[in-house]
């Protein structure tokens, strides 16, 4: 029973899956982003640990071993310069891997959409993720945010299913447990959402004597803090702190509460803030260590935050409205691809349209499915402290959690049409009764 149900949940989708992935494929190719790709702070660990350095980068002092990045991207591409060289062939068989992790989205955000909607609305949503632009653009940068999309859906069904199910077997929670683990080794926020979801979930079964529930959700996070030991113990070993996976929080926090704060990573211009005014803390480099860094730059940032907390407060205030909305051209990066300029009517476009269809399936479907209503409240709290206390302005911020919005979207553009054929249908039966 569970396999024929998996087999046509697959069938149905495969469509979508297939023109997802020939879509993808095609905007890597076309694009040649990967002949001479920008690799950022993880193409620069990934070429220290190629050398023999270790996991290290050259900010605080030179070649010193850091936990600025995370992990997981710049160890695939070290796997990917291994086999293939640090040559283009890398970067293009690393972009289709990619698109084809990204193509993928289309199961779980339409499974998503069934358990939170019905059919006809999955039917759209298949259709929204394959045309989605961000996750036709993602994939062919040389960031992890294309894994950290593709993995988000996958990891809240999986723990869905395992939070609401009596049934269970080892391996789910095996997968579930060590996936999420390494979704976090990629990108830790993902942590925090799937985190405050699974004790909610925990507490809610334990209260109802759903003992056998609960033990399944606790081993499952057990698993999830196994996966990301080894690291936490590296990180331990290197900065003799606590430090679970990255530690770039203090550098954050100043460039979004600083006396040159916009808000974003820049100031007029796309320039990045810490290149136009550099923080007092960064007199330190070269004489302290990274953490240290860390430490002097969260100081500064509180000294500031404290100094005038209105002004903290209305930048906070605007961050999340920027978040939810867009932020100005002016502020975004002029430098490299500069991508977020050039697409940037696009971009708001499209997130017009899915917030005008969010409004609309809240307006004309009625509630939303209790659990639906927990993870969108969930989701929009978590990414709204974050980018709140730092800074907004990169697509990738929102663009990584955008898929929990799509099932309303689908759902509003279901509800639109059935108004626009009932009205029309009313007036044509008007128009027949007057003749």
């Amino acid at each position: 029973m569970v396999t024929t149900k998996i087999y046509n949940a697959l069938k149905y989708s495969l469509t979508p899956f297939v023109v997802s992935l020939i879509l993808h494929l095609l905007i890597v190719v076309l694009l040649g982003h990967y002949k001479q790709p920008l690799i950022w702070e993880s193409g620069g660990i990934a070429d220290n640990m190629l050398k023999g350095k270790g996991f290290c980068i050259s900010y605080a002092r030179p070649d010193e071993s850091t936990s600025w990045q995370a992990p997981g991207y710049p160890f695939l591409l070290l796997i990917m310069w291994k086999i293939f060289g640090q040559t283009e062939n890398a970067y293009l068989m690393l972009s289709l891997l990619q698109a084809l992790l990204v193509s993928t989205i289309v199961y779980p955000v339409g499974w998503l959409t069934e358990r939170w909607f019905n059919s006809r609305t999955t039917v759209i949503v298949r259709w929204i993720v394959c045309f989605m632009p961000l996750y036709g653009w993602y994939p062919t940068r040389i960031v992890q945010v294309s894994l950290v999309m593709a993995l988000q859906p996958w990891l809240l069904y999986g723990w869905l299913i395992l939070a609401s199910s009596e049934s269970w077997s080892a391996w789910r929670i095996f997968l579930v447990g060590t996936l999420t683990g390494i979704g976090g080794l990629f990108q830790p926020i993902i942590l925090a959402p799937l985190g405050i979801l699974a004790i909610i979930c925990g507490f809610r079964q334990l209260m109802r004597g759903n003992t056998r529930v609960f033990l399944v959700i606790f081993f499952t996070g057990i698993l999830t803090l196994l996966s990301i030991t080894p690291w936490t113990i590296r990180n331990y070993h290197v900065h003799g702190r606590l430090i679970p996976i990255k530690n770039s929080f203090g550098k954050e926090l100043w460039m979004g509460n600083n006396p040159h704060a916009t808000g974003s990573a820049f100031v007029e211009g796309g320039i990045d803030v810490t290149n136009a005014y550099p923080p007092v803390s960064y007199k330190l480099i070269g004489h302290v260590s990274e953490i240290e860094l860390m430490d002097a730059l969260f100081k500064e940032s509180i000294h500031y935050i404290i100094q005038d907390p209105a002004a903290f407060l209305q930048r906070f205030i605007k961050k999340v409205i920027w978040l939810w909305t867009a932020v100005p051209r002016s502020l975004l990066r002029s430098t490299g691809d500069a991508e977020a300029i050039k697409f940037w009517y696009l971009h708001v476009g499209y997130w017009s349209l899915f917030l005008i269809m969010v409004l609309a399936s809240r307006l004309f479907w009625g509630r939303f499915h209790r659990e639906y209503a927990l993870c969108l409240l969930i989701y929009v709290f978590v990414y709204s402290i974050i980018y709140g206390l730092t800074i907004v302005g990169n697509a990738r911020f929102r663009g990584e959690m955008e898929y929990i919005f799509i099932p309303a979207v689908s759902a509003g553009i279901y509800c639109t049409y059935r108004k626009i054929c009932a009205l029309y249908n009313r007036n044509k039966s008007q128009s027949i009764l007057n003749l």
